[in-house]
């Protein structure tokens, strides 16, 4: 913009200057010579010289005020250029002025835009940064929860095992229960059929008491009317007599029947005891058998347990050998280090077995020791711990012997 102003001004300069040289060009007139002859002055005489003078000076003083008027318009116009100069240099002062103006503001752009340049690197490595921690976060949530799945799992496993235990031990005691109701029921129809058995003791008895004293009185009113017959009827008297003998013996055979019906019901109960006992004492067998085939379960079991617990004490074993055998493939020994030297480390250990913190615990009194084992720790990170042993080596301490 001020590269146009400037060519603009330097244009009306150059055509002003060539204006003021062409009116001073058409203005200026040639002063005329004056010539005299020897003629014409002898002619003339004195007169006519004088009027030739007195043109010449009217000529001369016209040509002097043409004269004052071009260097009057000279002077306006070298006046008009020293201002135009003038306004020439202060524009070209201006124009200096907004180029350190516009250079100022154009460094000032460039350092906002190296400022902006940094502040956006900023921006991007902290949003990398905060999405690493997010990132971090989220895979620490996962074998979090991997962890919280794999621990309700197996408390869900217990659970199930102990229900599953829970419900033998209650079909134990319900089928002991069943023994026993059963043992019950037994008892109490034996009791049934010996309250049923004193019953028709007791109708028995009714009915030969009842008999006896119908008897009894049959037998008043056959004396009675024997009585009343014996004169009358002296020949039945031994009929009657054999009669009764008959009827006697018929009851003496029907109390022996009685008898016999008696001792083989009680013969009968006796062996229904006796059922009865063998049945408690198969009972009792197949109970002491069932106690025995438990008390094996229960040694299985124990067994079991002390197998995994000795299975999980190898499985321990072999992982510690693991770890050392890492930590010392991965350790450098240090110059001077003496060969009977160790320490005692505090380890602390994620899910997924990377080290999270390393503690010295114990030193061995060398640093350099310290810190290289520190090194070769680290470095064996992820260590190969299985995963059912993650809560053991969850935290735990490690003994470094190189040796």
């Amino acid at each position: 913009m001020w590269d146009k102003i400037l060519s603009f001004f330097n244009s009306l300069v150059i055509h002003g200057l060539l204006f003021g040289i062409l009116i001073v060009s058409l203005t200026w007139q040639k002063i005329p010579e004056i010539k005299i002859s020897p003629s014409s002055v002898a002619e003339t005489e004195q007169v006519p010289v004088m009027q030739a003078v007195a043109m010449n000076e009217e000529q001369w003083l016209a040509t002097i005020k043409n004269n004052e008027k071009s260097s009057v318009s000279i002077t306006k116009l070298e006046q008009s250029l020293i201002d135009k100069r003038q306004a020439l240099n202060e524009l070209r002062q201006q124009k200096l002025l907004e180029q350190q103006r516009l250079a100022l503001i154009k460094q000032r752009q460039v350092a906002e835009a190296a400022a902006l340049a940094k502040l956006k690197h900023e921006q991007a490595e902290r949003r990398k940064l905060e999405q690493q921690i997010r990132l971090d976060k989220i895979a620490e949530e996962k074998h979090r929860q991997i962890a919280e799945r794999a621990r309700l799992k197996r408390r869900e496993k217990l659970r199930r095992a102990y229900e599953a235990t829970e419900q033998a031990r209650i079909a134990r005691e319900k089928k002991r229960e069943a023994i026993k109701l059963a043992l019950l029921a037994r008892k109490q129809k034996r009791d049934m059929a010996e309250r049923a058995r004193l019953a028709r003791e007791k109708q028995r008895r009714a009915a030969r008491r009842a008999r006896l004293i119908r008897e009894r009185k049959e037998a008043a009113e056959r004396a009675e009317r024997a009585r009343r017959l014996a004169r009358k009827k002296q020949t039945k008297l031994a009929k009657e007599r054999a009669r009764r003998l008959a009827e006697e013996k018929k009851r003496q055979a029907a109390a022996e029947r009685a008898r016999r019906i008696v001792e083989e019901k009680k013969r009968q109960a006796a062996a229904a005891a006796s059922a009865a006992e063998q049945r408690a004492r198969r009972l009792a067998e197949d109970k002491k058998r069932q106690e025995a085939a438990e008390k094996n379960k229960l040694a299985e079991l124990k067994k079991l347990r002390e197998d995994k617990a000795k299975n999980r004490q190898t499985l321990i074993k072999t992982t510690v050998g693991k770890i050392q055998a890492q930590v010392l493939n991965k350790w450098r020994r240090p110059r001077g280090t003496p060969h009977n030297i160790s320490c005692i480390i505090e380890l602390r250990v994620r899910s997924n077995g990377v080290i999270s913190s390393v503690i010295i615990s114990e030193s061995s009194g060398d640093r350099i020791f310290d810190q290289s084992a520190i090194v070769a720790i680290r470095r064996s990170s992820p260590l190969p711990i299985p995963s059912e042993l993650r809560d053991t080596f969850k935290h735990f301490k490690f003994t470094f012997r190189p040796n």
